[in-house]
């Protein structure tokens, strides 16, 4: 009985063990399942703020926009056909809440066509509303020819301008061909089809049509500057060599209005059209570049290098280091 009874008193301690055993994990299994919990609330409470926060921020950014403001753009590096940046200038022109526009100007220059449409956005904005350009180190060719477009110019004494004309840039590979045993052969439907060509050397009959081309193009550019800064018979027969100037020269010729930054633009705004106390904002009015075209810019001189391969047209540029 004894015997029998202790078994019985061992069996029951056994059970009440493994049921507080059981307890145990399940109360521990809770524990860890609670703290999960707050684990995930906390990291989704972490991902509602910083949401709020970017969508406050966004919010903040865009109603600045919504009040009186000026605008500063920037114009820099290779000048082509962009149409992102033709329709964001466009959106400048229209927006009422845009009350002049200031236009950093830091290029070499570009394509002809490029120039071009860029002087006509700048030229419609001045329609509209004050712009004023600034230079920068350099703005030349079509660089300087879209500046031409703006109510007023500054730039700094020792900033490079000028450079008006154009020209056409061609290669030949014809004795480079047989060097290496490549024989080329063109067979074409006129003369002048596809002429200049890597593969076959410039004709005089070539060569005399796109001088014309270029003579042509180089005069429209030249009066375009004498129409825009008023300049007399002498001042544009000495810029139509194509010779680049200095701010402090340019200024003596009237190729701009004054040495000056940002801060002498403001004071112009303030003088001239009574614009004052208002936010400079900045307008983004291009991509953002590729990884692969910002690492090459940094080997050119903050030259696009992929702009710079792949220019199409006549071209308008002075870059002496490439």
């Amino acid at each position: 009985m004894i015997r029998v009874f202790g078994a019985q008193s061992c069996g029951q301690g056994n059970n009440f063990t493994s049921k507080i055993m059981g307890h145990g994990v399940i109360i521990n299994y809770m524990k860890k399942m609670s703290l999960n919990m707050l684990k995930n609330i906390r990291y989704k409470k972490t991902i509602l703020v910083v949401l709020a926060i970017f969508f406050f921020a966004m919010f903040i950014s865009d109603s600045k926009y919504k009040k009186p403001h000026i605008a500063k753009i920037a114009i820099d590096n290779i000048i082509t056909q962009d149409s992102f940046r033709y329709e964001k200038l466009e959106e400048l022109s229209k927006n009422k809440n845009t009350k002049a526009v200031i236009a950093l100007i830091n290029s070499p220059g570009g394509t002809v066509v490029g120039g071009e449409i860029l002087y006509k956005s700048i030229k419609n904005i001045a329609q509209q509303k004050p712009i004023v350009s600034v230079m920068g180190e350099v703005a030349t060719s079509a660089a300087y020819m879209a500046s031409l477009g703006s109510n007023y110019i500054f730039a700094q004494k020792g900033t490079i301008t000028g450079s008006v004309g154009v020209l056409v840039l061609t290669s030949e590979i014809t004795e480079l061909a047989k060097k290496i045993g490549i024989s080329t052969e063109v067979i074409k439907s006129g003369d002048l089809k596809a002429s200049p060509s890597p593969l076959e050397k410039m004709t005089p009959k070539a060569r005399e049509e796109m001088e014309k081309i270029v003579k042509e193009i180089s005069k429209n550019f030249i009066n375009l500057v004498k129409i825009e800064r008023k300049l007399d018979n002498n001042k544009t027969q000495l810029i139509s060599d194509g010779r680049i100037f200095t701010g402090q020269s340019a200024v003596q010729l009237g190729l701009i209005d004054s040495i000056g930054n940002i801060k002498e633009a403001k004071e112009y705004l303030k003088t001239e059209y009574n614009i004052t106390k208002l936010p400079l904002l900045d307008f983004q009015i291009r991509k953002k570049e590729k990884f692969i075209e910002r690492f090459l810019s940094y080997f050119t001189g903050n030259v696009n290098a992929n702009k710079f391969l792949n220019l199409r047209g006549l071209i308008s540029i002075w870059i002496p280091n490439i």
